[in-house]
C-alpha cells in the first residue's frame, strides 16, 4: 500500500480472509485484522480502525504466538498512531521486544525494535531510540531484507535530521528510496 491511500482491492481481500478464517481466535484472524486496521488509517473511520485493531490484539494475547504478537503490534503502532497513544505504543513496543526473544527469526526480533524505536522517538527517549536503532541497524545487515532496509534507512534518517544533519538524513532517505 502507499501511504496516504487507501487500497480498496487490498481492503477487499482483506476482508475476505478474515471472513474466510471465521471467528475463532487463530493466529491469522489476529494478523488479517491488523492488516485491515493498519490499511484503513486514512479511511476516515477512526472507531472502525480501532475496534479492529483492539480485536488483534486481544486474540493475539489469548493465544502462545510470540511472533503473531509482533506482527499485531507492529500493524497496530500505525493504526493507532497518534500523539495521544504514544505511551500505550511503548507498553505494546515492551510487550512485542519481550515475545521476540521467544523466537528464533531475527526479522521478527527486528520488527519488534523497529516498533520500541519508533514509540521512543516520538516520545522523546532518544537514549533508548539509539539503542534500539543500533540494534536493528545490526539485524537489518543480518536479514538483508528489502522492508528492514526500508524501514532502517527511514529511522536513520529521521535520527540525522533530528540531531541536524540534514545531508545525512538526505543520504538516508536517498538510500530509502533506492529500497523501495
Amino acid at each position: 500500500s502507499k501511504p496516504g491511500q487507501i487500497d480498496d482491492d487490498r481492503v477487499a481481500l482483506l476482508e475476505d480472509a478474515i471472513a474466510a478464517v471465521g471467528d475463532a481466535a487463530r493466529p491469522e484472524r489476529a494478523e488479517l485484522l491488523a492488516r485491515l486496521s493498519d490499511e484503513l488509517q486514512f479511511a476516515g473511520d477512526p472507531e472502525r480502525r480501532l475496534a479492529l485493531s483492539d480485536e488483534a490484539l486481544e486474540v493475539v494475547r489469548a493465544l502462545d504466538a510470540p511472533e503473531s504478537l509482533v506482527s499485531v503490534v507492529a500493524e497496530r503502532a500505525i493504526a493507532i498512531f497518534t500523539p495521544a497513544t504514544v505511551e500505550t505504543r511503548r507498553r505494546e513496543a515492551e510487550e512485542a521486544v519481550g515475545a521476540s526473544t521467544r523466537v528464533s527469526d531475527p526479522l521478527v526480533r527486528y520488527h519488534a525494535l523497529r516498533c520500541r524505536f519508533l514509540a521512543a522517538f516520538c516520545a522523546g527517549d532518544m537514549d533508548r531510540a539509539r539503542e534500539d536503532l543500533s540494534d536493528a541497524v545490526a539485524l537489518a545487515r543480518r536479514t538483508a531484507h528489502p522492508i528492514a532496509q526500508w524501514f532502517t534507512a527511514l529511522m536513520n534518517g529521521s535520527m540525522a535530521a533530528l540531531s541536524g544533519r540534514l545531508a545525512e538524513a538526505e543520504q538516508f532517505a536517498l538510500e530509502g528510496y533506492e529500497v523501495s
